[in-house]
């Protein structure tokens, strides 16, 4: 979750996707695609409709962002490291859930 995943759907999502995509539409619309369809392909395991919304809202933003330092470093390491660190963020609150709670991350209704 933290190691191969992030390299693989960067080098796949970034390296190739988006690098085409960026060609053929254009630097906002070839990334917001790129951003759209990796949110699509990833579904946030959420109950109820708005707090579903919110993480695929946050989804994509995190999918923009992920782009975006892919056209500012020229390189699918910074999205790969940056993709690593947020997963790593995921799985420590899933791991330290009930002996460190973290607001917004792991306390249920927060």
């Amino acid at each position: 979750m933290v190691g191969i995943s992030p390299i693989v759907e960067e080098f796949l999502f970034r390296g190739v996707i988006q690098q085409s995509l960026v060609q053929r539409l254009g630097l906002i619309r070839g990334v917001s695609l790129v951003a759209l369809l990796w949110t699509l392909l990833r579904p946030a395991p959420i109950a109820g409709f708005s707090r579903f919304l919110a993480a695929a809202l946050a989804s994509f933003m995190l999918g923009w962002l992920l782009g975006i330092v892919r056209i500012a470093t020229g390189s699918i390491l910074g999205p790969i490291l940056l993709a690593s660190g947020w997963a790593a963020v995921g799985l420590a609150a899933l791991t330290l859930e009930g002996r460190a709670d973290w607001p917004g991350l792991n306390v249920p209704g927060t």
